[in-house]
């Protein structure tokens, strides 16, 4: 029965219109292990995992005066904060492809997505 609610919940949602990567070109040319769907306020989001994973590597790189600040990974279209679930569909769906996941966003997994233990680590 969840999953009969999953779908109708997911059918009801609006699809954002914006349907090319951040470097405008058409997530069409791109197969289904390289893109993701990703629901923030009732809107279907579509992003190619690497420029998510691009943007996760630089907000957690971030730095104040040589001290370490990472910031939260944000929607580049609304600029909301990915939660926390988010985030772990993001890491697992790159991370079952044939790719290589970066050990920077490999040792923010490991301090449980926690920006405080991350930076202190």
């Amino acid at each position: 029965m969840s999953k009969f609610v999953r779908i109708y919940k997911f059918k009801k949602y609006k699809t954002y219109e914006y349907d090319s990567d951040l470097n405008f070109i058409p997530l069409n040319k791109y197969i289904d292990s390289e893109k993701i769907k990703i629901i923030q306020n009732k809107t279907i989001y579509n992003f190619k995992l690497k420029d998510l994973i691009n943007l996760w590597k630089i907000s957690l790189k971030n730095s104040d005066n040589m001290f370490p600040l990472p910031k939260a990974l944000k929607n580049p279209f609304t600029n909301i904060e990915f939660d926390k679930h988010q985030l772990y569909n993001i890491y697992f769906k790159y991370g079952f492809g044939s790719n290589f996941i970066p050990e920077i966003i490999t040792q923010f997994f490991k301090s449980n997505l926690n920006y405080h233990i991350f930076k202190m680590e």
